[in-house]
This record gives structure tokens, C-alpha cells and sequence, in this order.
């Protein structure tokens, strides 16, 4: 279920410093330092914590236009639920 996009959000790597990313032909493997986690990610899932870690805090609007209808949003929010970014109002 998508969310109601009231207010515009800006995204961004939770802890920058402390999230490394190595990319493995189509998935990514993230380790957290923070929580000690490592992640194995989908495609789609690097794609959007790699181009975070790149490009820096990036609105919403913006990513969106790279993926699905619906698909960013389920991506952000498993990103969200693993620690490994944050948003916040634009």
C-alpha cells in the first residue's frame, strides 16, 4: 500500500560514515556499523542506498522518477525499517 504523499520527505543514509556499501553484480552487501548488521539487498534496494550514498539527501519527488509507481515507497520503508536511512520534511 502506498503512502499519501501530503508533505514532500527528503531521503538520506541514516549514518553515512558508519554504512558501507560493496555492490555484487545485481545486489549489494550493506554492513551497518552502528547496529553491526550486514544486508543482503535486492537491484532495486542497492540501487536507491547507492545513489543516497553518492548524491547525498535527495527529495522524494526526485528518486521517484527512477522507479515504479508505488515501488519507491516499499523501498524506502524496508530501507527505513533496517536503520539504514532517514527521512525528513522538505
Amino acid at each position: 500500500m502506498s503512502r499519501a504523499r501530503t508533505e514532500s520527505l527528503v531521503w538520506a543514509l541514516a549514518s553515512p560514515a558508519s554504512t558501507h556499501i560493496r555492490r555484487l553484480d545485481h545486489q549489494a552487501v550493506v554492513y551497518d556499523e552502528r547496529s553491526g548488521d550486514t544486508h543482503l539487498l535486492e537491484a532495486h534496494a542497492a540501487d536507491l542506498l547507492a545513489r543516497l550514498s553518492e548524491a547525498g539527501p535527495q527529495a522524494e519527488d526526485d528518486l521517484a522518477e527512477r522507479f515504479e509507481p508505488g515501488q519507491l515507497d516499499i523501498l524506502l520503508r524496508q530501507l527505513q525499517d533496517l536503520g539504514l536511512v532517514k527521512s525528513t520534511p522538505r
